[in-house]
């Protein structure tokens, strides 16, 4: 968040954390409501959840201005065709859950590609295996089945994160340790890879233990996992 804030918007460090903070503030609020009501069943929880956002997103991005005015910093121009185009066209379909769903998606993934490029992709497999891991955890009664299936989602989503977060931490660790000379991995660090991989993480778990209910369809999954702009 930070970096896509420093390099899409033009804002310096400290006012791009400030605009960052919008990813921790919604998980922090919205994902204890869905893991007790489950996904989006519930008209209250969602009026909650759209609310929470909304607020979340115009407060912190009006501090976040102030913020840039104060440093003397400037908002790009994509922010701004971007905030104009998503909040009036998110009022009108909001009413249709499936086209709303499909149109905050789309709108997700776009915002994901023009911070990460094609590792936006990461965020759709990552998608699309916890969705059907989820509903192999469900559907089966046996422990140990469960279990393995919890195991083999948390394996590929912390083995993601690891590789591209601390593959070169290691690298270098093991030169250094081991007067070795393996050459470090140039690695890009997508944005939002911690933040998606951790919810998806949390939503596996709880599903698990039964604390929340299996998304009904990939796209109701990809809508949470994706949401823009929290």
């Amino acid at each position: 968040g930070i970096w896509s804030s420093m390099s899409m918007l033009n804002y310096g460090f400290l006012t791009s954390v400030l605009l960052a903070s919008m990813y921790a503030s919604h998980t922090l609020i919205a994902y204890p409501i869905i893991s007790r009501y489950g996904l989006s069943r519930q008209r209250t929880v969602s009026i909650t959840i759209g609310g929470t956002a909304v607020t979340v997103v115009l407060a912190l991005m009006v501090l976040a201005v102030i913020g840039g005015m104060y440093k003397g910093e400037d908002v790009g121009g994509l922010f701004w065709v971007l905030f104009c185009l998503f909040l009036p066209l998110y009022a009108v379909l909001r009413r249709r859950k499936v086209m709303m769903m499909v149109y905050v998606v789309a709108f997700s993934l776009f915002f994901y590609y023009k911070s990460s490029g094609l590792f936006f992709l990461l965020l759709i497999v990552r998608a699309i295996i916890d969705y059907y891991l989820s509903k192999w955890i469900v559907a089966s009664d046996r422990r140990i089945v469960r279990r393995t299936v919890l195991s083999l989602s948390l394996l590929t989503s912390l083995g993601t994160l690891a590789y591209f977060k601390y593959s070169n931490f290691f690298i270098v660790n093991l030169n250094t340790l081991l007067t070795t000379n393996f050459q470090v991995v140039d690695v890009i660090l997508p944005v939002g890879i911690s933040f998606y991989t951790f919810q998806s993480i949390s939503y596996m778990v709880d599903v698990y233990r039964g604390k929340a209910d299996c998304a009904e369809t990939l796209l109701d999954y990809l809508f949470f996992l994706s949401f823009f702009p929290a």
